[in-house]
């Protein structure tokens, strides 16, 4: 089917104004027919439009004379809102796009957790070899708490700095389906190790001993520290102070450490 040129009537829309968007230039558009006004006057064109789509040039030098960019359904005053709606909501989609680190089992993630095979005796062992203490993060996906300490508490390079300096930090999905072998040997699921561990919130992270335990038993059961939910810049950062100092071998609750800490940077 042949290309219809829309007219422009040499510059001017329907209304008298001036054509100031397309104006010498040359637009490939697509129109419905229903669109078109019936005053148009080839019978050529006609026959050529019929229950199709319309592709036209918009040129000075338009063919339809009786019909004019306003009668024909697109309205400069729309045509321009929505080119600036573009300049704007494009560049913002990209930037979300960069900022999101979406793993591949869809969980928001960090570049420097650790990447093991998920058996815990050894990522202990490892993070110890490293100077630094072993804590599993359970999260899951559509979690908008799991998605702002990633992109608001993890995005402070204080927070973040801290932790990858002192701890390896293993990611668990609540749901997964990828195996974990737990501290008491047991193989199993990730869904099923977070049943196992009681874990009902995301995220939870679990703060493990800095030594694999003598007695097989649960990651939960040796524990040294949870916790379970969202919480804010501080609260998440003097818990990791916390166990890195080995606060849960002291009289100081972490309670009482966060309180004291707050007051400190006052």
């Amino acid at each position: 089917m042949p290309a219809i040129p829309i007219c422009d009537h040499g510059g001017k829309l329907a209304d008298g104004s001036t054509n100031e968007l397309f104006n010498e230039t040359t637009l490939e558009i697509s129109v419905p027919v229903e669109l078109v006004s019936k005053g148009c006057k080839s019978d050529t064109q006609e026959k050529a439009m019929k229950g199709f789509l319309i592709k036209g040039s918009w040129s000075k030098h338009a063919w339809f004379k009786g019909c004019g960019f306003k009668r024909c359904g697109l309205k400069r005053y729309w045509l321009k809102r929505f080119c600036v709606l573009l300049l704007v909501v494009c560049p913002l989609g990209l930037a979300a796009a960069e900022t999101d680190d979406i793993g591949e089992g869809g969980l928001h993630t960090q570049d420097w957790f650790l990447v093991s095979f998920k058996d815990l005796a050894e990522d202990i062992e490892e993070s110890r070899a490293d100077g630094k203490r072993l804590a599993i993060v359970i999260e899951q996906t559509g979690c908008i708490y799991c998605r702002k300490m990633h992109e608001v508490i993890l995005a402070d390079e204080n927070i973040s700095g801290y932790v990858r300096e002192n701890f390896n930090i293993v990611q668990l999905n609540l749901f997964g389906a990828e195996e974990v072998t737990d501290l008491d040997g047991e193989v199993l699921t990730e869904k099923d190790a977070a049943k196992k561990w009681g874990v009902m919130f995301t995220p939870t992270i679990l703060f493990l001993p800095d030594a694999v335990p003598e007695k097989p038993m649960s990651a939960l059961r040796a524990a040294v520290a949870a916790l379970p939910g969202g919480f804010g810049k501080k609260t998440f950062l003097h818990s990791f102070e916390w166990v890195q100092q080995k606060g849960y071998d002291g009289d100081e609750h972490l309670q009482k450490y966060h309180a004291r800490r707050l007051l400190e940077s006052q």
